[in-house]
């Protein structure tokens, strides 16, 4: 095996680009759908209150339609936390994937990187 040592400048370039394509594909993912989420929950909002207003939406199913909306907007903070949670779990395995990485081929060595949560 080839033992390739460590250097610091190149280790830190490579946790930076991996960590900066991890971070740019998951907020595409997000933008993409936090637009529409939110387009749909304004629209939502709007519709609401015009049938209030109008009188469309009797008193009697207000509590029905704003409860539909408390829904979607929890769902929508739902999503994003989830996304976050995987984006949180991608880089650390990039991180430590790299590290490890490194460690192994300056040691000869194999080196398991923990996983996350351990």
């Amino acid at each position: 095996m080839t033992i390739t040592p460590i250097n610091v400048p190149d280790l830190i370039n490579q946790i930076k680009t991996q960590a900066t394509a991890i971070l740019g594909q998951n907020i595409e993912t997000a933008q993409g759908f936090s637009q529409e989420q939110l387009a749909a929950m304004a629209q939502q909002a709007e519709t609401i209150a015009g049938g209030i207003a109008s009188g469309e939406i009797r008193p009697s199913l207000q509590q029905f339609f704003l409860d539909q909306l408390k829904q979607s907007a929890q769902n929508f903070v739902r999503v994003l936390v989830g996304l976050s949670l995987v984006t949180a779990e991608q880089l650390w395995n990039g991180v430590v994937g790299t590290l490890w990485g490194a460690l192994s081929g300056a040691t000869g060595l194999h080196f398991t990187p923990p996983a996350w949560g351990q």
